[in-house]
């Protein structure tokens, strides 16, 4: 049974460890057996002074590098970047953890790491929500 602990954290019977996010009318929702953290966003245009104060200087150096290596566009990129740093806040890593580029795959999969911590994003289309064309996940 899922529950919410006083600070707001989901949390299940068992060894399971759960987290969940919101984004509109979607939910994702993710278990494991150790530290497991998830967000859900819609990719909205942002001009770049504001991606560079969401994400710092490093991390949108990073979202430029996904942008280049996916062929996608840059807000793609950049909201993957923040999903993954949501994700792993959930997760307990420190906010400052490097965030590392480890694979991609022509499917639109790519895989971070921060350190021993693992974060599988993919930009999905979803087209039932007013102006909002594509959502984006992160898991760690």
């Amino acid at each position: 049974m899922l529950r919410h602990r006083p600070d707001g954290r989901p949390e299940i019977d068992g060894e399971q460890s759960v987290s969940l996010a919101h984004a509109g009318a979607l939910t994702l929702v993710v278990a494991a057996g150790g530290p497991v953290g998830c967000d859900l966003e819609a990719v909205v245009e942002r001009p770049a002074p504001v991606w560079s104060g969401l994400l710092g200087a490093g991390r949108f150096a990073l979202a430029e590098l996904l942008a280049r290596e996916l062929s996608e566009d840059f807000n793609s990129a950049a909201t993957r970047v923040w999903t993954a740093m949501e994700s792993l806040k959930k997760a307990g890593a420190p906010v400052e953890a490097p965030l590392l580029l480890t694979k991609t795959s022509p499917d639109g999969w790519l895989m971070l790491s921060a350190g021993e911590l693992a974060v599988a994003s993919f930009v999905a289309p979803y087209a039932r929500l007013p102006n909002r064309s594509h959502w984006e996940s992160s898991c760690d």
